[in-house]
């Protein structure tokens, strides 16, 4: 492991089949392919597709680690031997020993069990827009779902979603 500290046993299980069984280095979820700073943890994940991504990480040298690092930035970490990469709605990861869990960058205890499922149109977005010219951002080139209920808003509301790419009634 990274600086003497053993990687625990990893017991991982996506939509009921196993998908890895070993020390693992990094069990990373993710909702979209990219990360701060550009890192795309999980290239193939999409964010409307329904499921979320599980990535996982051998242990592995730190000669190696930073030699890997540029894989994260290339979209290329799933080409990399002891990466495992994952879609799934219901995932369960047991680890041997407690190991620390961080969810959306935050430390969230010591935990040997991280249960997650995908709970469909549980987002709700909310964005204030000013009442003499509501205008608000298009999500549209992230989400092309969003094309028709953008224009809807739009027509009930008259909310112009700046670089929507058919704005009209």
């Amino acid at each position: 492991g990274i600086f003497g500290c053993p990687p625990p046993a990893v017991r991982g299980e996506a939509d009921g089949r196993e998908i890895w069984t070993a020390p693992a280095l990094v069990v990373a979820i993710a909702n979209t392919r990219q990360w701060g700073s550009g890192a795309l943890v999980a290239p193939q994940a999409r964010p409307d597709d329904g499921r979320l991504d599980v990535v996982v990480v051998a242990p592995r040298s730190i000669p190696a680690l930073l030699l890997q690092a540029p894989r994260l930035w290339a979209g290329t970490i799933g080409r990399a031997s002891g990466v495992a990469m994952c879609p799934f709605t219901t995932l369960v990861v047991d680890a041997s020993v407690d190991t620390p869990l961080h969810v959306d960058g935050e430390p969230a205890g010591n935990v040997s069990r991280v249960r997650a499922r995908v709970l469909p149109a549980c987002l709700r977005v909310k964005v204030p827009v000013p009442g003499d010219d509501p205008r608000a951002m298009s999500v549209v080139p992230l989400y092309p779902g969003a094309n028709w209920p953008e224009r809807e808003v739009f027509d009930l509301f008259a909310i112009v979603f700046e670089g929507h790419p058919d704005m009209r009634r």
